[in-house]
């Protein structure tokens, strides 16, 4: 009997899918591991990256600069969106884009970054960064796209949401103030993520100590050893 070519490609590509259906779940798992891992190793560049970035003086900061930054944030949840961190690396992507925005007087970057708030969101519902993000949204609403409408109806959304969150009193005068714009008001806001910054440093000066502890002690163990032999 003649096989024709259809018929062995129809066979080629049943047999496929079989094997594909047969295949262990464990092979899958490890490559779900092993994306997580690489995502986990991919978030710690991104931080060095940062770090760097930021280390600088504004002015020398370029735009090819922040998108390098931003790139290597986005292969974080890229790589494995179920990344406990994943969440984390959307808002850095976020506060990238509007550091961009202000240091570059791009108010395309101010919008991106609402847009990655709103994805962080929407993307993480049990995230517990959701509230902040929204919060941030209305301040960039206020603050750098001067839209009081939709910084209002933003922080309303929130106090509605949040009514007992840390930040809600904080809603509650900006819309006051919104309303009524007599209101005084700071000459000036500080900026809105340097405690994270700030943090960010701490852990990294920490694991730095820590892996320079780690070094030492490996080093006197080491000398023991080479003394003990000695006087065997």
């Amino acid at each position: 009997m003649n096989i024709g070519p259809r018929t062995l490609t129809r066979k080629t590509f049943a047999c496929a899918l079989a094997c594909l259906l047969l295949a262990p779940v464990g092979i899958f798992a490890r490559t779900v591991a092993q994306k997580k891992q690489a995502a986990r190793t991919q978030l710690d560049l991104a931080e060095r990256l940062r770090d760097s970035l930021e280390s600088r003086p504004e002015a020398q900061r370029t735009r090819k600069d922040f998108q390098k930054v931003i790139d290597a944030y986005r292969k974080v949840y890229y790589t494995a969106p179920s990344l406990a961190k994943a969440d984390v690396a959307v808002q850095a992507v976020a506060e990238l884009l509007e550091d961009q925005g202000r240091l570059l007087n791009d108010p395309k970057s101010f919008k991106d970054a609402i847009g990655q708030l709103v994805f962080l969101r929407r993307e993480y519902p049990g995230s517990k960064l959701r509230a902040e993000a929204l919060f941030t949204i209305g301040e960039i609403y206020r603050d750098d796209l001067d839209d009081a409408k939709q910084a209002k109806a933003t922080f309303e959304d929130f106090v509605k949401r949040y009514p007992g969150n840390s930040r809600a009193q904080e809603a509650r005068k900006a819309i006051a103030e919104i309303d009524n714009p007599s209101v005084a008001k700071a000459p000036s806001r500080p900026k809105r993520h340097g405690n994270a910054r700030d943090g960010r440093k701490l852990y990294a000066q920490l694991k730095t100590l820590l892996s320079f502890r780690l070094l030492m002690t490996r080093l006197m163990l080491r000398c023991s050893r080479n003394s003990r032999t000695q006087l065997l």
